[in-house]
C-alpha cells in the first residue's frame, strides 16, 4: 500500500526529499536541491512571462518592451540570485536564453549579434549583472554597510606575504 509523505515532504524520483519553505520570502529551499533545478524554475517562470507580454503587447516599440521586459521578466531572473548564483555553463547559458530570446522580438535587430542586440537595447548580459551585484555587496562589506561581517568569508591578509611569496626585507 503506497503510503504519502508528510507534507514537508516530497517523493521524487524514489526518493523522499525534505522541503523547508519560507514563507516570508517566498523562496523554495530545500536539502539536496541543487542550483540546477532553482535556475530551470526560474527560467520557466520568465519564459511564460515574456510569452504572455509577447501576446498581449500589439505595438512593441523598443523602449515600452524594454521598461516591460525589466519590470516583469527580468526580476524572476535575477530574485535572490546571490543564494543560487549558478555555476555551471549550462544554468548560466539556460537563464540567458530568456534574455536572448526578449532580443530577438525586434525585427531590425535580430540578424545581429546577441551581444550587438544587448547594446542597442542598453542591457547587459545576466552574468554581468550578478557579478556587478556581486561587487555591489562585497563593497558594502568592506564599508561596514552590511550585516555580513568581511572576515565570515575573507581572510585580510596581514602584510608579511604577497601572492604567496615573503615580502623581501629592506635595509
Amino acid at each position: 500500500m503506497y503510503k504519502s509523505p508528510p507534507k514537508n515532504r516530497v517523493r521524487m524520483w524514489s526518493k523522499i526529499i525534505d522541503l523547508r519553505i519560507s514563507h516570508m520570502l517566498f523562496l523554495r529551499t530545500c536539502t539536496g536541491c541543487k542550483v540546477a533545478e532553482h535556475c530551470y524554475d526560474a527560467y520557466s517562470k520568465a519564459n511564460k512571462i515574456l510569452g504572455l507580454v509577447q501576446r498581449t503587447i500589439k505595438h512593441k516599440s523598443p523602449d515600452l518592451m524594454v521598461r516591460l521586459y525589466k519590470s516583469l521578466v527580468r526580476p524572476h531572473l535575477e530574485y535572490s540570485s546571490p543564494v543560487w548564483n549558478p555555476h555551471y555553463r549550462k544554468d548560466k547559458l539556460l537563464l540567458e536564453r530568456v534574455q536572448h530570446r526578449f532580443t530577438r522580438l525586434f525585427e531590425d535587430l535580430k540578424n545581429l549579434p546577441y551581444f550587438d542586440r544587448l547594446n542597442k537595447l542598453k542591457l547587459w548580459s545576466l552574468e554581468e549583472r550578478r557579478n556587478r551585484a556581486d561587487l555591489i555587496e562585497l563593497f558594502k562589506m568592506v564599508r561596514g554597510f552590511s550585516s555580513v561581517l568581511l572576515q565570515t568569508y575573507f581572510q585580510l591578509a596581514d602584510g608579511r606575504y604577497t601572492r604567496s611569496w615573503p615580502q623581501l626585507e629592506t635595509g
